[in-house]
């Protein structure tokens, strides 16, 4: 079960979790050492909301969330700003179902319209298509 943590306890928890949180972050951001410090602010300030799955009392996959408004429509979308879980657990479709239930609840509660997701692997794009989700959106970049 997909469980949100308080503030208190992401803090109590954050050598636990900082690392799930940092290691998805595209290209250098995952090692900067400031990343870390702006993410624990992020967190405390609330603008971070960490989610952790527990089994048997350990971590086994570490989820966080912000939720971004359109300043021009004041459109507010819930952002999965990052998943990550152990390479040795597979999740069932129950799991997941769960998972985003849980989600789609906090964000009904938030007031958000939509729930938005970037991903680069191919296994959660294919798990949140399975439950109905659309992929709506290509994005490109340049630096």
């Amino acid at each position: 079960m997909l469980v949100e943590l308080t503030i208190d306890q992401a803090m109590e928890m954050w050598n636990s979790i900082k690392a799930s949180i940092q290691e998805v972050l595209p290209g250098k951001w995952k090692t900067e050492e400031h990343i870390g410090l702006l993410l624990v602010q992020a967190v405390q300030s609330g603008i971070l909301v960490p989610w952790v799955i527990f089994e048997t009392g350990n971590i086994i996959a570490v989820l966080t969330t912000t939720i971004q408004e359109d300043k021009i429509t004041g459109i507010r979308n819930l952002l999965i700003y990052s998943v990550k879980s152990r390479k040795d657990k597979s999740f069932s479709d129950v799991d997941w179902d769960s998972a985003l239930s849980t989600l789609k609840n906090y964000a009904r509660g938030k007031g958000c319209n939509n729930i938005v997701a970037y991903t680069t692997v191919p296994y959660i794009a294919s798990q949140v298509e399975k439950f109905g989700w659309q992929k709506e959106l290509f994005i490109f970049t340049e630096v």
